[in-house]
């Protein structure tokens, strides 16, 4: 046997084994041209085995029997070539119908030449060899196998040049190889043969080499595609970002391809950089995390540019760590975007700032000036002009403080849009809130002849915790614009009930009115301010277009949302839901004024007491005062003591039908002094003609009025007191023959009717304006609803209010917290009945910490009432000063003196906010320095300096501060 024969038994072999492993490999083998590359190699194997048997036979028949295997194999083999090629160009469908007819022509012509006598078969001494007989059906083989051969070669050139994929171009240039192979192949056993030359088994070793060629262009069009085994690959050298791979020792591994452009380096370089040398990172801190991923931004030290390191852990089968793949992300751009977003952010607050501080200047400097128009108008009323003149200044009055509200709207907006409106939460009764509202509102609508219409929900706890100050703004400024754009018709006001848990309760407030409506267009600027809407129908009509802009700011403040409906020339519905903690759950049972004056509009009879004279005693000089106006307001002769002591001597001296006496008190507290007085007189013991003793308290728990009693007090008084509750201790005490009650005297017709209910609703809502921290419409209940009355409260406050300030200041720098304790529950019962509920909360927590013994709370949180109580005073002055009650503040006596270097530095700061228009700080400043004493002198330049400001003459505030620097420096 020839080396032939071995030749072609490893061929045959190794078809079949690569034939085997194709079908084994089910990631290849789900591929059609896979499978029929299979199919080719076991061709190729029975190829390769017949002509094998031939070479090995030494008699003639049985080489023709291994001559046909070998021929079925050749005929398939060059079957699955043509089925193969067609499948990898992708035109296998097209051409599926002409390749099996070629198939089944070549079965034909293998049926014809394997029989006997087509071949003459020769023993040689490389074994057996063949050669064609002349025959018909020999040439006709051979013409198939050129024509098949050359169909091939043709579909290959076609690939390799007309082909735009360059993936199909290289695999034609493979196969091309294989082509030529196989040719070489058909030569020597298939054509010389027709010539007599014995056949050399070149197309059979020539078919095996062209299929290893062909196994070489399939592994090429399988790594092309993206399979499970190679994904990470692909993925790898085609992301878009440099991606760095390092092991547990922080030392590069990998690199992806764009790595080198990114970093402008090459890879050898890449490679020599340790990462805190690539990136300015600690790699033992930003590479400690217990997740397996995480972000860092950073800065590349290779190119200088702001980057982002996307690190992922790399874990074994063990879980352990065995290095990180780092992704880094260029934030270049990205930085660029943020810069410029925060360069238009910063623009658009300073304009915002800028808005908001002009409004806010200029807002401080006209009220000063228009404080004084309404001053003066104000005087020049109480004089006695004609009728004419009383008509013009009641337009300047009115005028005045329609500017006035439009001036404080714009404060309110401005601080709403810079951030510094605050929620200042309280307990409130709904009731309370909800009669504030209908009185201010009823009567404006009585005064347009609008009926106005309250609806309320019988669920409404009773008591709540909130912002009662701002809801009642809310609700006001909305029922203003519904009577104010409502020519005819109603408004109604609606309260309930929309949601509830046992704490907590969503209020719903309902404003409709039959008025002209809002056009849809128009919706979307309802809410922004100094938006007036339909200028051309509401034209005459007066506001600022702030009201419902600060709505909507007090609203969202307190976490609610406010909506509206309407329909345009029908009337409009506003809808405000607001979360508010329930304090007090029971059900809410109230008729509410407006009520009460349709059913009985004819005043009450007023009760009048005479001959009598009381005992009035409480240690602080405001309530005090308060008390005993509000006492004598009946007719009653009040006198009064500041302290158990004193109370014990008049009672000595007096037998008085009631002692009205304050539960604490310094020293001597309420208990002990009525234990006193009673062991002193047996007149104090009790019975029907005996004097009773009446105590007044600002604890408001329950089981107050049961512990006095028991204690041996005969009544219990809250403080503020409540009008009622007096009326009915009077009545029940006093004896009856003075107790009398008087018909309201008719008012006696003037020369000029003046309304002056619309003055009185106008000082209210001044009033409301000027005091934020306070509830006015508690204090004006604690005071008969008059405002004259609530101003002289006001004042008595004001007046006390440093010096009761101060001796809280002294107690506490004593550690003296238990005569603190007592004088800030009296601040708490005073500032309560003038409507101050945040000081008086806070007063209330710094008493009950001092009943607590926890002084590390008063301490800490003294500083903040004191700063809120200071803000009240300023606010009380700055009321009193509108209303001609104070001309100027008062100084204590024992106030401190300012000297020489201070005036200096007072002037220097005056002049630094001249020269940058911050006259709001100028004025702030005047106002303090109203506080100390001054020297004649100083006294007079500073009085020239609040003068020219008040006339925003600048020019001549600078020109005194420079000529008082002058004198200073000359001495």
């Amino acid at each position: 046997m020839g080396i032939f024969t071995y030749i072609l038994f490893i061929d045959f072999i190794f078809a079949l084994n690569m034939a085997i492993r194709q079908l084994i490999h089910k990631d290849l083998r789900k591929y059609p041209e896979n499978r029929l590359f299979s199919a080719l190699c076991f061709a190729s194997a029975v190829w390769s085995f017949g002509f094998w048997g031939i070479r090995i036979q030494t008699v003639p028949e049985q080489a023709h029997l291994f001559r046909i295997i070998g021929m079925i194999g050749t005929f398939a083999y060059l079957s699955l070539a043509q089925v193969l090629f067609c499948q990898v160009l992708g035109s296998i469908k097209k051409y599926i119908f002409p390749i099996c007819a070629v198939t089944a022509f070549s079965y034909v012509i293998c049926f014809f030449i394997c029989q006997p006598g087509q071949v003459i078969y020769t023993l040689g001494t490389g074994g057996m060899t063949y050669s064609f007989a002349p025959s018909l059906w020999n040439n006709i083989y051979t013409i198939y196998c050129i024509v098949i051969a050359c169909n091939l070669l043709a579909t290959i050139l076609y690939l390799r040049f007309a082909s735009k994929l360059k993936r199909m171009r290289a695999l034609a240039s493979k196969l091309l190889f294989m082509i030529a192979i196989m040719a070489f192949g058909m030569i020597l056993d298939t054509i010389l043969p027709l010539f007599g030359f014995e056949a050399i088994p070149g197309s059979t070793i020539g078919q095996f080499v062209a299929m290893l060629a062909l196994q070489n262009a399939l592994n090429y069009a399988n790594r092309s595609r993206i399979t499970i085994d190679n994904m990470p690959s692909y993925v790898y050298t085609s992301f878009p970002k440099p991606v760095l791979v390092y092991d547990s020792k922080f030392t590069l591994q990998i690199q992806n391809d764009i790595a080198p452009q990114f970093f402008g380096l090459n890879k050898v370089e890449i490679q020599s950089f340790h990462i805190d040398e690539l990136f300015d990172i600690d790699p033992d801190e930003v590479f400690d995390f217990s997740e397996n991923y995480r972000e860092i931004d950073t800065h590349c030290n290779a190119n200088d540019m702001p980057c982002n390191l996307s690190i992922s852990k790399i874990h074994d089968d063990y879980m352990d760590v065995i290095g990180h793949i780092v992704i880094v992300t260029d934030l270049t751009e990205r930085m660029e975007n943020i810069a410029r977003l925060e360069h238009a952010i910063q623009e658009a607050e300073n304009a915002n700032q800028s808005k908001t501080i002009f409004l806010a200047n200029m807002s401080h400097e006209i009220r000063t000036p228009m404080n004084a128009i309404i001053g003066f108008a104000e005087l020049a009323g109480k004089k006695n002009t004609n009728k004419e003149i009383r008509e013009y200044i009641d337009g300047i009055r009115l005028s005045s403080r329609n500017l006035l509200a439009i001036i404080n709207d714009i404060l309110d907006i401005t601080k709403i849009e810079s951030g510094k409106m605050e929620i200042i939460p309280a307990d409130y009764y709904v009731a309370d809130l909800l009669d504030d509202v209908s009185l201010i509102i009823s009567q404006q609508a009585k005064q347009k002849g609008l009926s106005f219409f309250m609806k309320t929900d019988e669920t409404i706890p009773t008591k709540m915790f909130g912002d009662k100050v701002r809801i009642r703004g809310v609700l006001i400024n909305i029922l203003n614009n519904a009577v104010k754009y409502t020519n005819e018709g109603s408004v109604t006001f609606e309260t309930k009930v929309i949601s509830r848990t046992d704490d907590n309760v969503k209020l719903g407030f309902i404003i409709s009115d039959t008025g002209i409506g809002i056009r849809e267009e128009n919706m979307g600027n309802l809410f922004k301010s100094f938006e007036r809407l339909d200028q051309q129908i509401n034209y005459g009509v007066e506001g600022s277009g702030l009201g419902l802009s600060i709505a909507k700011g007090y609203v969202t403040l307190m976490g609610g949302e406010i909506s509206v409906e309407s329909v345009y020339g029908q009337g409009s519905t506003f809808t405000v839901k607001i979360d508010q903690k329930v304090i007090d759950p029971s059900p809410m049972h109230h008729r509410f004024t407006i009520d009460r004056v349709s059913e009985n509009p004819e005043p009450a009879a007023q009760l009048v007491i005479r001959d009598t004279r009381v005992l009035l005693v409480d240690d602080n000089r405001v309530n005090l005062m308060v008390a005993k106006g509000l006492l004598a307001s009946y007719g009653l002769t009040v006198d009064t003591a500041s302290g158990g002591a004193e109370a014990i001597e008049l009672c000595k001296k007096t037998h008085y039908p009631i002692v009205f006496l304050d539960q604490m008190m310094p020293g001597m507290n309420g208990i002990e002094t009525m234990k006193r007085i009673r062991y002193i007189d047996d007149f104090y013991t009790g019975g029907n003609a005996g004097g009773r003793i009446v105590a007044l308290t600002a604890n408001a728990i329950r089981g107050t009025r049961q512990m006095l009693i028991d204690e041996g007090f005969d009544e219990y008084l809250g403080k503020p007191m409540n009008l009622k509750q007096v009326e009915r201790v009077l009545v029940t005490y006093i004896p009856a023959d003075k107790v009398h009650y008087e018909e309201p005297s008719a008012p006696e017709p003037e020369e000029e009717e003046v309304p002056e209910e619309s003055g009185e609703a106008e000082e209210t809502k001044y009033l409301t304006g000027h005091l934020p921290n306070l509830d006015v419409s508690i204090g004006l209940k604690n005071c008969g609803g008059k405002v004259k009355d609530f101003l002289s409260i006001l004042k008595i406050n004001y007046t006390y209010g440093e010096k009761n300030l101060k001796e809280l200041e002294e107690l506490l720098n004593r550690k003296d917290y238990e005569n603190y304790t007592i004088k800030v529950h009296a601040m708490k019962s005073t500032t309560a009945g003038i409507g101050a509920m945040e000081v008086s909360t806070m007063a209330r927590k710094q008493e009950e910490a001092g009943k607590q013994h926890d002084y590390a709370y008063i301490d800490a949180n003294f500083e903040q009432l004191r700063t809120a109580y200071i803000a009240q005073l300023k606010q009380i002055r700055e009321v009193l000063c509108h209303f001609g009650e104070l001309d100027e503040a008062p100084v204590e006596t024992d106030a401190p003196m300012l000297d020489q270097d201070m005036i200096s530095n007072i002037l220097l700061n005056i002049k630094n906010h001249l020269d940058s228009f911050d006259f709001a700080k100028i004025f702030d400043i005047l106002d303090d320095v109203r506080k100390y004493r001054l020297s004649p002198q100083n006294q007079e330049l500073f009085s020239q300096i609040a003068s020219k400001m008040d006339n925003l003459d600048v020019d001549a505030v600078r020109a005194l501060i420079e000529e008082q620097h002058s004198s200073s420096t000359s001495l």
